[in-house]
């Protein structure tokens, strides 16, 4: 074990104290002078390391002995865990994850020096903590071989089984494994509630006997059918979208007479599971692919209006008709422009979802220096076993008085 004061190596073993948690979920320890990037430890825990890279900024290490105990560790339930990186916390018991995330939502709201005169609630649990996803991206390795690709030394890593995928994606994955050596990536999308798959790209290989190459794969939502196409984006988690929509549902407490704007609408999951509770609701969406998956997953329904545009473009001519707006930006968060039409505007009632604390807090630190006030905010656990959260935001203006 290394214990010279010289700048640690690639390989070199060394002892750490563990002081706090990252932003992409790993862990922080100072050795001799030099801030190390921790993978798999705990913070108050003491662990032996192992420096598996060195970038101008930083120094990364894989937890190999861990010498003093959290007494939130448990044992990790995949054999690849560490060595693939897409799931941090595996090794953290689940209640202690959501303590964590909580608190990243809240170290990212301190750290835009926004007061914290509104309510932070728990973060609502998944229903499931393995086997949730139904998306799998795979890289393909050496000779048709699948899995992911490790974060920190940017290795190949084979996976035969991935703990946080729905089973049936496991079992795509075991019949497809050695066998896909036409492309550098494999997608498998699966629904949960209606048995349907999606796989992409299209497999020529004779010994593939699983159907794939499809356009378009279904998931049921509240006793509605979404159709998603390959290019689409559908929420990973299928069993917490109904959570959300009862969230949102109750955060904007509707009578039925609202007009509102569904911003990034993707395939329409928000309008529609709303439509019967709105007077009217604008769906906007600048892809093309997704638009069309929305409209044909609202047929049937008159009170959607589909445009087919940027959300910086469409939602200032909007404005002034608007009750509601319900925000659920990409990670990078809202255009700025969105964010001064809604100063502007001040429409009345105002959500906003998010996959991101940080463009989360930048975004809501606009709002709140502008017209908005913060009522609550409502973090979900949609990504179990990884540092990823969303939250469900509630606000409205600062000069708005109820009847």
């Amino acid at each position: 074990m290394k214990t010279s004061q010289s700048k640690p190596e690639i390989g070199d073993i060394i002892e750490l104290k563990i002081v706090s948690h990252t932003n992409n979920g790993d862990t922080s320890s100072d050795w001799n002078g030099f801030t190390i990037n921790v993978f798999g430890a705990i913070p108050g825990e003491k662990v032996a390391a192992e420096i598996t890279r060195i970038t101008k900024d930083t120094i990364y290490a894989n937890t190999i002995k861990v010498l003093i105990h959290s007494e939130q560790r448990i044992l990790p339930g995949c054999e690849y865990f560490g060595q693939c990186t897409g799931c941090q916390w595996q090794h953290i018991s689940y209640d202690k994850q959501l303590e964590i995330k909580q608190n990243q939502i809240l170290h990212a709201i301190n750290s835009y020096k926004i007061h914290v005169n509104f309510e932070i609630k728990p973060v609502w649990p998944s229903e499931n903590i393995i086997n949730y996803r139904n998306h799998a991206r795979f890289t393909v390795g050496p000779k048709g071989t699948l899995g992911f690709v490790n974060r920190i030394t940017r290795k190949f890593i084979r996976i035969d089984q991935c703990e946080i995928m729905h089973p049936q994606i496991n079992t795509f994955l075991h019949s497809l494994q050695d066998k896909v050596e036409e492309t550098s990536q494999l997608s498998i999308r699966y629904g949960i509630n209606t048995n349907t798959h999606l796989i992409q790209p299209a497999l020529q290989n004779p010994k593939v006997s699983i159907e794939s190459g499809q356009k378009y794969y279904s998931e049921r939502i509240n006793n509605h059918d979404f159709r998603i196409a390959s290019p689409s984006f559908f929420q990973t988690n299928s069993d917490q979208i109904k959570h959300m929509i009862n969230i949102i549902s109750k955060e904007l407490n509707l009578s039925g007479k609202e007009k509102i704007a569904d911003a990034y609408a993707g395939v329409g999951t928000f309008a529609i599971l709303l439509s019967p509770l709105s007077q009217n609701i604008y769906a906007i969406e600048e892809s093309p692919s997704a638009i069309r998956d929305a409209k044909t997953n609202a047929d049937g329904l008159t009170n959607i209006e589909f445009i087919t545009s940027k959300t910086e473009n469409a939602l200032s001519y909007l404005s002034d008709k608007l009750d509601a707006v319900i925000l659920d930006p990409p990670r990078k968060g809202c255009h700025p422009n969105v964010l001064n039409t809604l100063n502007q505007y001040q429409i009345p009632k105002l959500i906003y979802v998010s996959c991101e604390p940080e463009s989360l807090a930048r975004d809501l630190k606009v709002l709140i220096d502008g017209n908005y006030q913060i009522n609550s905010i409502q973090p979900i656990d949609l990504f179990p076993q990884t540092h990823h959260i969303e939250s469900i935001v509630s606000l409205s203006p600062k000069n708005l008085v109820f009847d």
